[in-house]
């Protein structure tokens, strides 16, 4: 779990970067529609799959905030979260879909993921 952790924050950190792969294919989708000549890539099930996302969050802690939430991507989720060291705060919205069920489920994966974690050592740092 801790190497997934790692992973993660890799990754998202990249993508606040701009370094994730969706922002490189948006960038060339625009230039081909921009320059009139689209690539038939971007009209690939493939790619609008990959465009589908289900699931934004977003980040919301801080000492000087007390509410918070974040609005669903059209056919999926919108969490905001705050996380911090003795608690985890969620804000789950959907425009369609079951938000309780979700709701749900992240509270079990979140249960589980704090009884592994307190059930191990922290690595040295």
């Amino acid at each position: 779990l801790r190497k997934a952790l790692a992973r993660h924050a890799a990754i998202s950190k990249d993508a606040k970067m701009g370094q994730g792969i969706d922002r490189h294919l948006f960038a060339l989708h625009k230039l081909g529609l921009q320059g009139g000549r689209p690539h038939p890539l971007f009209e690939d099930a493939a790619y609008g799959a990959l465009k589908a996302d289900m699931l934004s969050t977003s980040s919301l802690y801080s000492d000087a905030l007390m509410l918070g939430g974040f609005g669903p991507v059209s056919s999926g989720y919108g969490v905001a979260y705050a996380a911090a060291e003795d608690l985890c705060l969620f804000h789950v919205t959907s425009r369609a879909q079951s938000t309780r069920d979700f709701s749900a489920a992240l509270l079990g994966a979140v249960t589980d993921m704090a009884s592994v974690m307190s059930s191990t050592k922290s690595p040295k740092a």
